[in-house]
């Protein structure tokens, strides 16, 4: 049990071991309503995000049964606690998987300091704080223009290269109001010095597409831009190549889920993940995708209890087609044919192996009883059959 203290001081501040990130509510916003705003698991969601998001970007990368083992919520309920969150603009979750089918989810502090804003009447406080929290409009505005024209020492990092220069200034104008440009900008130097420049149009490319299609404004779609980044970091995707591999093991995994029957790709847990991904990549021999979705079909067919288990399938078709070395569905085919006759002459001759054993016994212990039993009728056979077809004794 957790043993949780409570020191009152101008705040009440409950902690339970070291220090870690904490949050302040006035009594004033929970009179205003401010409550009624997070219905459902959204409140628990809403405070374990705001205590664990990385305080540089506003970022928290997680996983939903990450969050389900700190709150008294399903999994479901955390999903539909997530969704209620972004739809009201309060976070923004980057649907892109990452490794452990973990996402990153940007927490939307304008839109919650607006609620209170709009709650307790204080816009001019909100606007005086975000005014000296964040740098001139004008002053951000000429550093970015100045950063454009010269380069700002991008020596280093190529950045007087005209191709990277054009980037920089695309994605310059990306960077939030509220934000250090200084920093903002040295940051996305350090983007252009270690990814391809294929990479960074491909980045400025999806950040733009996935703006239109949400209605996004340019300072979410920066937030959204810095996920994929980082995103792309811890898997080491600094060349055109490997993003490619990466996009190509996403959708397939993803596919995979969608034949199994996972209705969404939110649901698809750490263990599932590995062992979509295991099925498509093997030190020693690796399934395509089309062999394993017919795997997956051919397991849901022909099991007639149910739905199979992954294991299942892996134990009845991933692992013995790679042993086999299954390279297309035509020789699953093959292989599947191969093992359906041999399932059906088996029993069969089973059968036959019996019933000769039983007769050679018989024979063995009293040859005079089978000359008997040829010269029997039906009628004098010892046992009533219409008794044992009716379920009844001999």
């Amino acid at each position: 049990m957790v043993k949780m203290n409570i020191h009152q001081q101008s705040t009440l501040r409950m902690i339970s071991g070291e220090k870690g990130q904490s949050v302040e509510i006035d009594g004033s916003i929970i009179d205003s309503g401010f409550l009624k705003k997070f219905p459902g698991s959204t409140l628990s969601i809403f405070m374990y995000l705001v205590t664990h998001f990385d305080k540089n970007n506003y970022f928290i990368t997680t996983r939903v049964d990450e969050i389900c083992s700190k709150i008294p919520y399903t999994k479901n309920e955390v999903q539909q606690g997530l969704d209620s969150l972004q739809n009201n603009d309060l976070i923004m979750i980057n649907d892109q998987a990452y490794e452990n089918d973990k996402f990153q989810i940007y927490i939307n502090f304008e839109k919650v300091a607006h609620i209170s804003e709009k709650d307790n009447d204080e816009k001019e406080q909100f606007a005086a704080e975000k005014e000296s929290a964040s740098r001139p409009k004008t002053e951000k505005k000429e550093y970015a223009e100045q950063s454009i024209k010269t380069g700002n020492n991008l020596q280093e990092s190529g950045g007087q290269n005209p191709e990277n220069l054009k980037h920089l200034k695309i994605i310059q104008k990306f960077i939030p109001e509220n934000k250090d440009t200084t920093a903002e900008m040295q940051k996305i130097k350090k983007w252009l010095n270690d990814f391809d420049k294929k990479v960074i149009k491909e980045l400025i490319l999806r950040v733009k597409k996935w703006q239109k299609k949400n209605n996004k404004n340019t300072e979410q779609a920066y937030y959204y831009m810095n996920s994929i980044i980082e995103d792309w970091y811890e898997k080491e995707s600094f060349s055109y190549e490997k993003l490619q591999h990466f996009d190509q093991m996403y959708r397939e995994t993803r596919e995979l889920a969608e034949i199994y029957g996972i209705d969404s790709w939110k649901n698809v847990d750490t263990v599932q993940m590995k062992t979509f991904k295991s099925w498509l990549t093997d030190d020693d021999f690796s399934l395509s995708l089309e062999v394993a979705k017919y795997a997956v079909k051919q397991a849901i067919i022909r099991k007639s209890d149910g739905q199979p288990s992954l294991k299942y399938i892996e134990d009845n078709y991933i692992r013995p087609w790679k042993n086999a070395e299954i390279r297309s569905v035509q020789e699953a085919k093959n292989y599947l044919a191969r093992q359906d006759n041999r399932n059906f002459t088996h029993p069969k001759n089973n059968q036959n192996t019996q019933d000769k054993q039983k007769s050679s016994g018989s024979s063995q212990k009293n040859s005079s009883s089978r000359t008997a039993s040829k010269k029997s009728s039906w009628n004098n056979f010892p046992w009533k059959l219409d008794k044992i077809t009716q379920g009844g004794s001999p």
